[in-house]
């Protein structure tokens, strides 16, 4: 088992949860702004989504990633003006979660041992630190989204499938 298996585990756990936060979210609940001028669940479903594409990159992990210039300067949800339904991003997560885990938990230890080169508020500017920032980073927004679930009346997240 390399370093980064528990990681692994928790993008795995996060692949499920994803798919209950957004389980019974139209569209349209999804496109309305949360209390206080909260993003939109839309918006961190797209960031969710985008950030998992960002993590294969940085892993070294090609994927076919057809928003990747749609969606490279969208950093709120006010930029983003046409967001896919909520059953295409649904669809493109199961085909970036999945293969990301697997491919972060087959990695040697010399490339986690690597410099990232990145600069997140974390001690260890190896790969392996970055993928903890990056899996804590998706766990956070994650949680947002189970909170615009019961915003929209809707049941909590449940953790099993």
């Amino acid at each position: 088992m390399n370093a980064a298996a528990p990681l692994a585990a928790i993008l795995r756990l996060n692949e499920r949860l994803f798919l209950n936060c957004l389980d019974g979210m139209t569209d349209d609940q999804a496109r309305q702004t949360g209390p206080f001028g909260a993003n939109t669940a839309i918006y961190l479903a797209v960031h969710i989504v985008e950030c998992r594409f960002f993590l294969a990159a940085h892993t070294g992990l090609a994927l076919e990633h057809p928003y990747k210039a749609a969606w490279a300067e969208i950093h709120s949800a006010a930029a983003l003006t046409d967001p896919p339904p909520l059953e295409d991003l649904r669809a493109l997560w199961r085909r970036v979660a999945e293969p990301v885990a697997a491919h972060i938990e087959a990695l040697p230890a010399e490339i986690l041992a690597e410099a990232s080169g990145l600069k997140f508020p974390i001690t260890g500017k190896d790969r392996l630190g970055t993928i903890a920032f990056l899996v804590h980073h998706e766990d956070a927004h994650i949680g947002q989204l189970g909170l615009f679930r019961r915003l929209h009346g809707l049941p909590a997240m449940k953790y099993s499938a």
